[in-house]
């Protein structure tokens, strides 16, 4: 027992760099991946539309009848941490008293070509700001779900596979804030 003793005495300056030099390396790891994504909504346009608005007529359907519901919004995501995070898997929910109502997939305008989107996938450098630019549109047919919603938010799933949301609205959507165009 002495010869251990002994020896790790001998040794003990070795050992001490080698569980120094261990520690830093879990410490520094650890401090990289802390912190988070900050987003700011820089802006967010909803707006009703007529079959007048869009230049569209339909059987049965009269020029003041509503044709749609769009929303676009821009939001600005900063990466606080020294490793990259990544957004994905986006969906635009619509919230009636906490519950949801409606849901959907948001197009990516910055993949935009003319009636086409491409699914959009963010990967946020570390300490770098990215903007999002995305849209949807409610089609006539399903404008009865979201009518009376109160919330609006943004779904994602980040790296960890987290859900995690941004709330673009929490004005109640309805037809009596029609303004025509």
């Amino acid at each position: 027992m002495s010869e251990i003793l002994q020896l790790l005495n001998d040794f003990q300056g070795i050992i001490g760099t080698i569980l120094g030099s261990v520690t830093t390396l879990i410490v520094t790891d650890i401090l990289k991946k802390r912190g988070q994504l900050k987003n700011y909504l820089v802006s967010y346009e909803a707006k009703f539309q007529t079959f007048r608005d869009v230049g569209c007529s339909m059987g049965g359907k009269r020029d003041e009848d509503f044709y749609g519901y769009s929303i676009k919004y821009i939001i600005q995501i900063y990466n606080q941490s020294d490793t990259p995070k990544i957004m994905r898997d986006f969906r635009l929910i619509f919230y009636k008293n906490a519950k949801e109502q409606y849901s959907l997939i948001p197009d990516n305008e910055e993949t935009r070509r003319y009636s086409a989107h491409i699914s959009h996938i963010a990967n946020i450098a570390p300490k770098e700001i990215q903007v999002l630019k995305q849209s949807i549109y409610v089609m006539y047919d399903m404008l009865d779900k979201i009518q009376g919603a109160d919330k609006v938010e943004l779904q994602y799933k980040d790296e960890k596979d987290k859900n995690r949301k941004i709330i673009l609205s929490n004005k109640v959507i309805t037809t009596d804030d029609y303004v025509q165009e």
